[in-house]
């Protein structure tokens, strides 16, 4: 006798708090950047500004996670921006690109 099993009633979890249509408008204000939103000279959204942007746009109060949720439905992923440092010698760096090294 094969055991019996709970009926499924789809993906567990509760909605997701933000529509497709908020996150259509979240994705063209995203798109504008940071600059556009206030952030001075900032060419990268962390999520506790999505947060604060979500909170203006929307009079919502989200979460972190509820942020970084919305992010991935719009396809975002977690990325640093490169930076040189201005003060960096590059005469410093062996022709290998392995630094310098104190054993030989």
């Amino acid at each position: 006798m094969a055991p019996r099993r709970w009926p499924r009633k789809g993906p567990s979890g509760s909605a997701p708090k933000l529509s497709d249509e908020q996150l259509a408008r979240l994705q063209a204000r995203l798109d504008q950047g940071p600059a556009a939103a206030g952030y001075d000279q900032e060419h990268c959204w962390t999520l506790a500004r999505v947060v604060a942007l979500i909170a203006t746009m929307f009079h919502l109060r989200v979460g972190i996670t509820t942020a970084w949720q919305a992010m991935r439905r719009l396809g975002y992923t977690p990325q640093l921006p490169i930076q040189r440092a201005i003060e960096r010698d590059e005469g410093l760096r062996s022709p290998g690109g392995g630094g310098i090294s104190g054993r030989r």
